[in-house]
């Protein structure tokens, strides 16, 4: 499987998941956007909902819905309305919070949200059968003669790994198979690693929805959206585990 790597301008970092959003909607078009990716090892699941129009990358906050998550047993969880944050200066989507309770992996989960406007959204996803790791490596990266290289065993159900490479520098994120060499000395465009730095990077199993949205980046001149599961909405409404965490230090 090949791989490439994605930028996102930030609009709103979505916690659980760790995964920047950018959504770029069709011009003079009103769209609902919804931003979600359940993860096994949050302890609380969040959905980022907006409403975007004439091509803005940002959103007004969508408040009033009616956020519903259904569990594989029939079981359903509703996220109460979020209190108002004033303290940023742009407007900000909507962060509904789901107490979700323990995810469990290779299992559908269904997402409906209902706006005040009477709009409906509907979602799902299948979370990668395995289950997030806790544990953390940590190794020293010389950036004159090293590369790191990374290999993982292959999930079930998950359609690709998504690799992580995040320090106070940026954020790198790349789609693999079941392995990857990143150069120490940098790649195309801009570098990897920085020296005195230390990176967080993660690997974590994703499902089909979470790949086909987030390994594309979306047009800015011409308002082309990006590819969506959701039914009622742009945006995503996917999963992934965490499989491989690593500390690295870079010299």
């Amino acid at each position: 499987m090949s791989f490439r790597r994605t930028s996102r301008v930030a609009l709103f970092a979505v916690l659980t998941a760790g995964c920047v959003e950018r959504t770029i909607v069709p011009n003079a078009v009103d769209v609902i956007v919804i931003h979600a990716v359940l993860n096994p090892a949050a302890a609380e699941q969040q959905v980022v909902v907006q409403r975007t129009s004439s091509g803005r990358t940002f959103g007004t906050a969508e408040r009033g819905a009616t956020i519903t998550l259904r569990r594989p047993d029939g079981t359903t969880v509703v996220a109460p309305e979020p209190p108002v944050d004033t303290s940023f200066y742009f407007p900000q989507p909507t962060v509904y919070k789901l107490a979700a309770g323990p995810l469990i992996p290779g299992q559908p989960y269904l997402l409906h949200a209902v706006l005040r406007t009477g709009e409906t959204v509907d979602g799902e996803t299948i979370i990668p059968r395995t289950s997030p790791t806790a544990v953390v490596t940590s190794a020293t990266l010389n950036l004159q003669t090293d590369s790191l290289r990374l290999a993982w065993p292959r999930v079930a159900g998950a359609k690709a790994y998504e690799v992580r490479v995040r320090s106070n520098r940026g954020t790198y994120i790349v789609f693999a198979d079941t392995s990857i060499v990143l150069p120490g000395s940098g790649t195309i465009g801009r570098p990897i690693f920085f020296a005195g730095e230390e990176h967080e990077v993660v690997v974590s199993a994703v499902d089909d929805n979470y790949y086909q949205y987030y390994r594309l980046d979306s047009d800015p001149f011409t308002g082309t959206a990006l590819p969506t599961s959701l039914l009622g909405a742009q945006g995503v409404f996917g999963s992934l585990v965490p499989i491989l965490r690593m500390t690295i230090m870079a010299r």
